[in-house]
């Protein structure tokens, strides 16, 4: 069967196919109860960079980004066609026993994220896309970026939506920013073209100035319980065609 090695395009540059992958860019940052927050930027770190929003704050490791470099460009040997944004949520604590001292009845176990505390992320932070540092791409909630993977909530009898014991009292309520389903990706209506070299940032914004209720109503920003350490983990996905380091 014939394979396409190299494709010359009419400006004469020559693409070679085998360069490109779907793999997409990931970068994370960190959301606490602060109701001052400042813009998160992702991917403007690579790995040993900080982590924004983290504790510390953290340096980044393989499984917060896969950015190269220093971060907020994307490397001269890249280029990438974004098609989509994927945003996962995961609950982060310091501190196990501080972090159900004073939580929500139905709070989950960490990783998973309460569903009050998925729709105050939701209701209170929004996503700005920046290429090139000349103009928004996209600026819109963070809901209508679901993250489209993972898996679907189980639990053991003791945790059940209807069990009631000694350990576990109540039932528990645990939310997701979207569906598991990959079908659930929302694309853009055209690719965005970031270049070599060219400037690249998803910011996670909060207008309300925090996780919180724009009327600064009591009792109304993310639960961690007791545990000041405590963070919401976003991992952002830049989903499309990128062209592989080669060099």
């Amino acid at each position: 069967m014939a394979q396409a090695l190299k494709i010359r395009l009419p400006d004469g540059r020559t693409l070679v196919p085998s360069d490109w992958t779907a793999s997409p860019l990931f970068s994370t940052v960190e959301i606490d109860d602060a109701s001052n927050l400042s813009p998160l930027p992702g991917f403007s770190y690579g790995a040993g960079g900080d982590v924004p929003g983290s504790v510390g704050p953290r340096k980044a490791t393989a499984a917060d980004t896969n950015m190269q470099g220093q971060g907020g460009i994307l490397a001269e040997n890249e280029e990438l066609l974004l098609y989509a944004l994927q945003i996962e949520l995961f609950q982060i604590y310091s501190n196990g026993e501080n972090f159900f001292t004073g939580q929500e009845l139905f709070a989950p176990n960490p990783p998973h994220v309460s569903l009050t505390n998925v729709l105050k992320v939701q209701r209170s932070t929004s996503v700005r896309l920046k290429i090139a540092n000349t103009k928004d791409y996209c600026f819109a909630p963070i809901g209508f970026f679901p993250a489209a993977m993972g898996t679907h909530a189980g639990f053991g009898a003791a945790r059940s939506g209807r069990a009631v014991s000694a350990t576990f009292p109540y039932p528990v309520a645990v939310g997701s920013n979207g569906n598991v389903s990959s079908g659930d990706q929302r694309e853009f209506a055209t690719p965005h073209h970031v270049a070599g070299g060219e400037a690249f940032a998803v910011n996670l914004e909060f207008p309300y100035g925090g996780v919180t209720e724009p009327l600064g109503i009591s009792n109304s920003g993310l639960n961690f319980g007791s545990d000041t350490g405590a963070r919401i983990r976003a991992r952002i996905y830049a989903v499309g065609l990128r062209r592989r380091p080669v060099a």
